[in-house]
Order: C-alpha cells, then structure tokens, then sequence
C-alpha cells in the first residue's frame, strides 16, 4: 500500500501490491492492470484504495491485510457484476476520440446521452468508456 496523506500532491491513488506495478496481482504485467485495475479506478474502487491507504498510514491495518482486502474487492466486483447486473442501458454521443490497448477500448465521448431500461435519460458533457474483453476479466479472475 502506498502511505500518503489524504490530500497531499495529486498521487497515484494505487495500492500497490508488493512487485512495485500497482495492478493487484502480483505478476509485474500489464495484462493485470488491465482487467482488474478497471475496477480499482471506479468510484467504489478509489474510495475503498483511499480508506485502506489511510488505515495503513495511520497504523490501523498492516499493508498486507489492505492488499488482501484489495484482491477480494477485484474478486467480489467480477463476481457481483457477472451475477447480479441485469438491467441495460443505451447511449449516444459524439465521439471524440477511442483507443485499443492490451485488450482494452477507451472511448471518449462529448454531449452524451445515456437512456436506461426503464426510459429515464441523463445527458452529460462528456463521458469516457473503459471497456475490457469479459473473456480476459474471467481467466484473469480465476487466476486470483
């Protein structure tokens, strides 16, 4: 785990995981960031790597219980999104830019508008879309 102070600098808000690449699995590749650190990036994700960050820096936790804790999430979120997210969601956009890297599509898009199942419409001044092969996020998750 990285010891910052919340706050302080911008930081990388990477836990890291003892091989120095901050992906969580302890392989020293790419290929991990790219299935896992997803996750780690998303709302949820940041604010769990910021109070586990706080807890080792204030000696509340060791690192190693935090990198624990850190495999689970990336185990728990595949497993809840794979299982329990049933519902779909169309949108449209104008799009500014879009990049494959290592099995990855990013996708930058300006004046969206996302319409969920059920018809409500949220519009939004720009969105950007990571999106990884589901394939490599399951072999990736049965490796942990």
């Amino acid at each position: 785990m990285t010891n910052r102070r919340r706050g302080r600098g911008r930081g990388s808000g990477k836990a890291r995981d003892g091989d120095g690449d901050g992906d969580g699995d302890g392989d020293g590749g790419r290929e991990g960031e790219t299935t896992l650190e997803l996750y780690r990036k998303s709302s949820i994700g940041r604010g769990l790597v910021e109070a586990l960050d706080e807890m080792v820096f204030n000696g509340t936790i060791s690192p190693l219980l935090a990198a624990k804790v850190l495999k689970q999430f990336d185990k728990s979120i595949i497993e809840a999104l794979r299982t329990k997210v049933h519902s779909k969601i169309r949108f449209k956009g104008h799009l500014d830019s879009y990049r494959y890297c290592d099995s990855v599509w990013t996708f930058d898009l300006k004046n969206a508008s996302f319409k969920t199942d059920n018809g409500d419409v949220q519009a939004v001044d720009r969105v950007k879309i990571v999106a990884c092969d589901a394939a490599c996020a399951a072999i990736k998750s049965r490796q942990l």
